[in-house]
Protein backbone atom coordinates (compact mmCIF):
# COMPACT_ATOMS: atom_id res chain seq x y z
CA UNK A 1 0.00 0.00 0.00
CA UNK A 2 0.72 3.64 -0.58
CA UNK A 3 0.06 6.79 1.27
CA UNK A 4 0.45 10.45 0.16
CA UNK A 5 0.41 13.21 2.57
CA UNK A 6 0.71 16.93 2.59
CA UNK A 7 3.13 17.97 5.66
CA UNK A 8 6.12 17.76 6.47
CA UNK A 9 8.08 16.31 9.11
CA UNK A 10 8.97 19.69 11.21
CA UNK A 11 5.48 21.27 10.95
CA UNK A 12 1.69 20.12 10.40
CA UNK A 13 0.43 23.49 8.99
CA UNK A 14 -0.26 23.97 4.92
CA UNK A 15 2.13 27.24 4.66
CA UNK A 16 5.53 24.93 5.78
CA UNK A 17 4.68 22.51 2.79
CA UNK A 18 3.92 25.62 0.30
CA UNK A 19 7.10 27.79 1.90
CA UNK A 20 9.84 25.20 1.70
CA UNK A 21 9.14 25.10 -2.14
CA UNK A 22 9.48 28.69 -2.15
CA UNK A 23 12.97 28.74 -0.62
CA UNK A 24 15.70 30.08 -1.02
CA UNK A 25 13.92 34.04 -1.44
CA UNK A 26 16.33 35.55 -3.48
CA UNK A 27 15.99 38.10 -6.55
CA UNK A 28 16.05 35.00 -9.20
CA UNK A 29 12.34 34.24 -8.07
CA UNK A 30 11.31 36.72 -10.40
CA UNK A 31 12.17 34.66 -12.48
CA UNK A 32 11.66 30.95 -11.31
CA UNK A 33 8.28 32.30 -9.99
CA UNK A 34 5.56 32.90 -12.85
CA UNK A 35 3.25 35.15 -11.31
CA UNK A 36 0.00 33.52 -12.58
CA UNK A 37 1.22 30.52 -10.22
CA UNK A 38 1.68 33.13 -7.48
CA UNK A 39 -1.72 34.61 -7.68
CA UNK A 40 -3.13 31.30 -7.41
CA UNK A 41 -1.12 30.13 -3.82
CA UNK A 42 -0.88 33.60 -2.48
CA UNK A 43 -4.36 33.35 -0.99
CA UNK A 44 -3.51 29.85 -0.16
CA UNK A 45 -0.46 30.39 1.85
CA UNK A 46 -2.23 34.08 3.29
CA UNK A 47 -5.48 31.75 5.03
CA UNK A 48 -2.68 29.01 6.08
CA UNK A 49 -0.65 31.37 7.99
CA UNK A 50 -3.89 33.05 9.42
CA UNK A 51 -5.41 29.54 10.72
CA UNK A 52 -1.90 28.52 11.97
CA UNK A 53 -1.87 28.75 16.05
CA UNK A 54 0.55 31.36 18.27
CA UNK A 55 1.87 33.75 15.65
CA UNK A 56 3.57 30.74 13.75
CA UNK A 57 4.42 32.51 10.61
CA UNK A 58 5.85 35.58 12.79
CA UNK A 59 7.76 33.27 14.98
CA UNK A 60 9.29 30.76 12.27
CA UNK A 61 9.84 33.52 9.48
CA UNK A 62 7.41 32.05 7.07
CA UNK A 63 6.41 35.95 7.14
CA UNK A 64 9.26 36.15 4.88
CA UNK A 65 7.69 34.00 2.28
CA UNK A 66 4.76 35.43 2.20
CA UNK A 67 5.96 38.69 1.62
CA UNK A 68 8.22 37.86 -1.56
CA UNK A 69 4.91 35.80 -2.60
CA UNK A 70 3.01 38.61 -2.28
CA UNK A 71 5.37 40.35 -4.32
CA UNK A 72 5.28 37.90 -7.07
CA UNK A 73 1.57 37.25 -7.21
CA UNK A 74 1.39 41.65 -7.30
CA UNK A 75 3.83 41.92 -9.95
CA UNK A 76 2.10 43.99 -11.99
CA UNK A 77 -0.27 46.15 -9.28
CA UNK A 78 1.85 48.87 -8.09
CA UNK A 79 -0.54 49.22 -5.33
CA UNK A 80 -0.89 45.57 -4.28
CA UNK A 81 3.12 45.73 -4.47
CA UNK A 82 2.73 48.55 -1.53
CA UNK A 83 0.86 45.93 0.66
CA UNK A 84 3.62 42.81 -0.13
CA UNK A 85 6.29 45.78 0.82
CA UNK A 86 4.70 46.80 4.10
CA UNK A 87 4.10 43.20 4.91
CA UNK A 88 8.24 42.77 4.04
CA UNK A 89 8.76 45.60 6.38
CA UNK A 90 6.24 44.11 9.62
CA UNK A 91 8.59 41.52 9.40
CA UNK A 92 10.12 41.48 13.17
CA UNK A 93 13.52 42.39 13.01
CA UNK A 94 14.70 39.74 15.39
CA UNK A 95 13.27 36.96 13.22
CA UNK A 96 15.91 37.38 10.51
CA UNK A 97 18.40 36.26 13.27
CA UNK A 98 16.42 32.80 13.35
CA UNK A 99 16.70 30.14 12.13
CA UNK A 100 13.31 31.06 10.90
CA UNK A 101 15.25 33.65 8.90
CA UNK A 102 16.34 31.21 6.54
CA UNK A 103 19.47 33.81 6.12
CA UNK A 104 17.14 36.00 4.69
CA UNK A 105 17.77 40.02 5.85
CA UNK A 106 15.29 43.09 5.35
CA UNK A 107 17.06 44.59 2.91
CA UNK A 108 17.18 41.10 1.16
CA UNK A 109 13.75 40.44 1.47
CA UNK A 110 12.25 43.80 0.19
Amino acid sequence: ETMASFQTWFAPYPLVSYGIQLMPLTPIVEERDDPEWAKLLYPKYQQSCKDAPDDFCVKNGWTIVQAGLCATAAAASKEEKSDCFQQALNVPEQVYETDGGMGNSQSNTI
